[in-house]
């Protein structure tokens, strides 16, 4: 993980902008962009897992999201085409987080 990434996993609050971390500005705010363009109000009716390989398979990490048919497809495009392994069915169960940033994939 470059010095970014760490300073936005380790950071309760966005830096402020001008600062020298200034990517993590121009992130937050397209983050806070992002949620505020969130207006679907579609139900969701496909489930997305996401799987992440570990370093040994009990560290593997497994993501699961809800999504509409759209939000799915075009994650799923993205993803395949990244490499990254993911799988969708119809198995939407209410305990499931809706997909981040949804508003991208539609």
């Amino acid at each position: 993980m470059d010095g970014t990434a760490q300073r936005l996993a380790h950071t309760d609050t966005p830096p402020a902008l001008g600062s020298s971390t200034s990517e993590c500005s121009a992130v937050s705010s397209f983050a806070r962009y992002a949620r505020s363009c969130d207006d679907t109000q579609e139900t969701p009716t496909q489930r997305i897992t996401v799987y992440f390989d570990g370093p040994t398979p009990e560290d593997a990490l497994i993501l699961e999201y809800a999504a509409t048919r759209t939000e799915a497809w075009e994650f799923t495009s993205a993803a395949v085409h990244a490499g990254i392994t993911v799988t969708v069915d119809g198995d939407v169960r209410p305990d499931l987080r809706r997909l981040p940033c949804r508003s991208l994939w539609r």
